[in-house]
């Protein structure tokens, strides 16, 4: 399925804008949840059970936002004319 978003240019640049401001932080999500995945309780059960599917969630959503980053990159810049509303 696919779905179609109009922006501006004003808009589109400001999305991106947010989206690279924001890569340290979704890194340093990934980062923490990595380390604490590796964490264990003395009887060598993990201390944090859900922190792997929580760090392959920060992983997936890295690449995906990347993807989302390229898209807009290379989308063409049309008239308003030819712009669909």
């Amino acid at each position: 399925m696919v779905k179609t978003i109009t922006l501006t240019h004003e808009q589109a640049t400001t999305l991106v804008c947010y989206l690279l401001m924001t890569t340290n932080y979704r890194k340093g999500e990934r980062e923490a949840w990595e380390r604490l995945a590796t964490e264990k309780k003395e009887d060598g059960t993990p201390r944090f059970p859900n922190a792997p599917s929580n760090a392959k969630f920060w992983a997936d959503t890295e690449k995906e936002i990347e993807t989302i980053r390229k898209i807009i990159d290379a989308a063409p810049l049309l008239d308003n004319e030819e712009a669909v509303t």
